[in-house]
Order: C-alpha cells, then structure tokens, then sequence
C-alpha cells in the first residue's frame, strides 16, 4: 500500500516521531501518528511491488507463434497416426496368417485365409437378390459389399472329428476387417504369386457364410497339414508340394490410404467403390509388405523395396 503524506512545517521545526510514540514538540498523539506513517511510508517506499500484464499485440503474437508450430506439426502427426494404423494392420494379418497355419498343423487339415474382392459387387459374380440366399445369407452379402481389399476370413476345410472323406467345411473366425485407413493393394488381386493370391477356381468356397450353398471363386492363402503354404486342388482341401517352386512365396503388400463407397438407399447395393493410396504407390515404396514362405508357411515382414516389380 502506498501513502501520500504532505507537511506545511516551519523552517526550523522539529517534527519527528517520538521514541514512545508521544510528539516532542505537542506532545499529542497526533505526533506520533504522524510518526507513525512517516515510518510505514518510509517502509512501504523501500518495498512497493509493480505488477504488469500482456498487451493485446503481445497476446495476438503468441497466438500466432502457437498456430504456426501446431500447423508445421500437423503433417507429421498425420503421417505418424497413419504409420501407427499400418503397424496394426500388418500385426493383424501377421497373427491370423500365424493362426490358420497353426490351426492346419493341429487338425492335420488345410485351412485358409480367404479375402474378399472387389468381385463382389459385381451381379454377375454374386447377387444379393438371388433367390437362392436366404435372408441371412443376404444380409450378410450387403454387409460383405462393403469390404473388398480390407476384409477377410479363416475357412478350415475339415476339423477333427469329421469323417474320412466326408469332411464339413466351415469358417473358423467371422469376417474380419483392417484397421481404417488401410486396405491391401488392389494388384494382389489381379496377380498370382508372388505378387498375388492363389484363387480357388478348382474350390470355390462357401460364401458368405460356411453353410451356404452357393460357393464363389475367391482369392486365398492355403496352409496344408505340415504348415506349408500351398494352392488347393479340389474342395477337399488337398494340396500338392511337388507342383511348387521357390516362386511360389506370397507377398502381401498394404497401403495406406481411404476407401469410399456409398449405398443405395432402397437396396442397400454398394455403389461407387473407390481405394486410393495416400501418397500414391505408398504399397511399394514403403514398409508394407508381408513375406510368406511357401515351404515354412511362416510370415514374417518385408520391405517394400524387395516386392517392387
């Protein structure tokens, strides 16, 4: 607190408080407030604080100074959620590959992973309004529209306890889909391998559920008993080893990028089915592929420069 103190004394007065607080010239108690606030304002004089503040330039500079890091920082946020995105996704499809071929191993059986394409949303290939589906079975199919180059299942084409011969196929897992923002490159599903899957053209699978009875062409990786990584020959599953070479590795390349569709509002039909990579040709140039021996059936990751064509 400041105090402001003025005095009309004479020249030659001695106004000064007094030792015990009495004036020595009035002796009043006057003197000795006088006194008194001499003291306290001699004291306050010694340790007044000044307190500042930001102007409004100043706040408006530091606003700007904070949008500009956040606008330089952005990208690489953006770029690091989508590599976290791509990590998952590889992780995913390493440990179901990883599944299936254990699975196989352990029922003396083939299983497979198998992929839907974007065949799907073709009507000739498979039609939702067949009459031959029932309720369910379409319900599921419209849902399945949905997920070309992103979704997929482990199928086993026997388990144990299934008579010799008499085996009934079923899918181990439900359709399961990669994390948002990724999907596998569009080329693996035009190619063979190494650059492709293997298709099922001597086996068509049950699609989309396992008791269905209308079967559909899809694409696949096949593990047979030992937990190689082999074609299907027929719908029991069988596989050939000897009709393989070392050029029969698969390479799974991902992507990362959006893929955007709509649906017709009366049928529920999927329309305008887009995949775009974000940057271009990311499955190519960076480090998105997965490797799978066919010999070893084991997967393991790659570098995208090893799948460039």
């Amino acid at each position: 607190m400041r105090l402001f103190l003025t005095s009309t004394t004479t020249p030659g007065s001695d106004i000064r408080p007094a030792r015990h607080g009495v004036c020595r010239q009035c002796g009043s108690l006057g003197g000795a407030l006088w006194g008194s606030a001499m003291t306290n304002w001699s004291f306050s004089s010694k340790s007044r604080e000044f307190k500042e503040a930001f102007t409004l330039v100043e706040l408006l500079v530091v606003l700007a100074i904070i949008g500009l890091v956040l606008a330089l920082s952005l990208p690489n946020f953006r770029a690091s959620s989508e590599g976290a995105a791509l990590e998952a996704a590889k992780r995913q499809l390493i440990n179901d590959l990883q599944f299936a071929r254990q699975n196989a191993i352990a029922t003396r059986s083939t299983v497979a992973v198998v992929f839907v394409p974007r065949d799907v949303l073709i009507p000739s290939y498979v039609n939702p309004s067949d009459a031959g589906y029932s309720a369910t079975e379409r319900t599921n199919l419209y849902r399945l529209q949905g997920g070309p180059l992103t979704t997929y299942a482990v199928f086993g084409f026997r388990h144990v306890g299934d008579q010799p011969g008499a085996g009934v196929p079923r899918y181990i897992t439900p359709w399961r889909t990669l994390p948002e923002k990724t999907f596998i490159a569009e080329a693996m599903f035009n190619d063979f391998p190494p650059y492709g899957f293997h298709w099922a053209t001597n086996a068509p699978f049950p699609f989309p559920l396992g008791t269905s009875g209308k079967r559909t062409v899809l694409p696949y990786i096949a593990f047979n008993p030992e937990g190689q990584c082999l074609p299907v020959l027929n719908s029991g599953g069988f596989t050939d080893a000897a009709a393989l070479t070392r050029n029969d590795d698969i390479i799974i390349s991902l992507a990362n990028g959006v893929v955007n569709y709509t649906r017709d509002p009366a049928t529920g039909q999927v329309i305008g089915f887009t995949a775009q990579e974000i940057p271009p040709n990311n499955s190519t140039n960076e480090l998105n592929a997965i490797h799978i021996d066919w010999l070893t059936g084991r997967a393991r990751l790659e570098q995208a420069d090893v799948v460039s064509k």
